[in-house]
């Protein structure tokens, strides 16, 4: 959920934007390059990409075959949605240091946007033949199995990941995150907290543990953790809100979970958290238009994720619209015109379905 590419609850492939910490491939000679690539950072960090890819340019005539700027440049052009060019850069600092390993991530990202999953596989691969390459690439192609909802494939990754590294924090989130979306709730819990004891500072771990001592019938228990997120985390905005959204939807007060969501989904509107709890927000206030708005964007960020479907079945079915009238008169006929047929019954609510 933190980060630059937040997706939220149950998919993070913050892999990707965990990959832009720039270390430099190769350090450049010339304290001006230097200075030139801090100014590209400093503007990329920014979301000035268009800036980026003028400093990182200057850098590179100031000092031909400096790699790091090569590699921002392609950021930039990723960003700049320049995918042929961004390609071609990565692919070129791939070339000249096939062992910094970061590369392979932008570079899969870059067709990741494009939805290009099997280009994308293609890199994995390519990586998990580098040396120490092979658990991040299993861990990447889980997540790219998720992103086609095929989460047993998923799920074989991230054990693989584990069994080379029990102590890899991200898989043992990432399979908590795909038990809840099968509806394992138990087993979701018993991943979270593995990835907590882990990272035991890492507000979005303890977040995740609350959502599932929530969905196991423990809310005293998840309202102590959201308390502590809230406690320790006040600058952490995103983090912060959503767990004082969650904190209130356990109190049934959905007003205040409501206003609080959508500060995060304004600001955030590709994470898939919240956008389920505002459907269970507006679920409680019976408001089921705005819910089922909120539970379908959520469907379009996770098709796999089976507490949206359980949401939206609870939801009272939307009114047929009224069919419209007919254009043909017929002016020669003396019959009299039929009465208005009574409205049809309204659509009962459809059985809710499992917790």
């Amino acid at each position: 959920m933190n980060g630059k590419k937040s997706r939220g609850l149950l998919l993070l492939p913050a892999f990707l934007s965990a990959l832009f910490f720039m270390m430099t491939p190769v350090q450049a000679q010339s304290v001006n390059a230097r200075n030139l690539i801090k100014l590209a950072r400093s503007a990329a960090d920014q979301g000035d990409w268009e800036s980026a890819k003028t400093y990182a340019e200057r850098a590179m005539k100031e000092e031909p075959g400096y790699l790091d700027a090569l590699y921002m440049r392609a950021f930039a052009y990723r960003e700049l949605e320049q995918y042929d060019k961004a390609e071609a850069d990565f692919k070129e600092v791939i070339r000249q240091d096939e062992k910094y390993l970061p590369t392979y991530g932008a570079l899969a990202e870059t067709y990741l946007k494009q939805k290009k999953y099997d280009k994308a596989d293609e890199v994995f691969v390519q990586l998990g033949k580098q040396p120490d390459g092979q658990t991040w690439a299993s861990y990447y192609r889980g997540v790219l199995a998720y992103l086609r909802s095929d989460l047993d494939a998923a799920e074989k990754f991230w054990s693989d990941v584990l069994a080379r590294d029990t102590n890899f924090a991200p898989a043992h989130h990432n399979l908590g995150a795909l038990y809840l979306a099968k509806g394992n709730n138990t087993r979701a819990l018993a991943s979270f907290r593995e990835a907590l004891d882990e990272k035991p500072d890492k507000p979005l771990y303890r977040f995740h543990v609350a959502w599932a001592l929530e969905r196991t019938d423990q809310v005293p228990a998840a309202q102590q953790m959201l308390r502590k997120i809230m406690d320790e985390n006040p600058d952490d905005q995103m983090n912060w809100l959503l767990a004082r959204g969650l904190d209130r939807i356990t109190k049934k007060q959905y007003d205040t979970a409501v206003e609080v969501l959508k500060t995060v989904a304004e600001q955030h509107p590709d994470n898939l958290d919240v956008w389920i709890l505002l459907g269970r927000a507006y679920s409680g206030l019976n408001k089921p238009e705005q819910a089922r708005e909120a539970l379908t964007k959520a469907k379009e960020l996770d098709q796999a994720f089976q507490e949206i479907d359980i949401l939206l079945s609870k939801l009272p079915k939307p009114p047929e619209p009224e069919p419209a009238p007919s254009s043909e008169a017929n002016p020669q006929s003396e019959v009299e015109p039929a009465q208005t047929p009574a409205p049809a019954i309204k659509p009962a609510q459809e059985p809710a379905g499992q917790e």
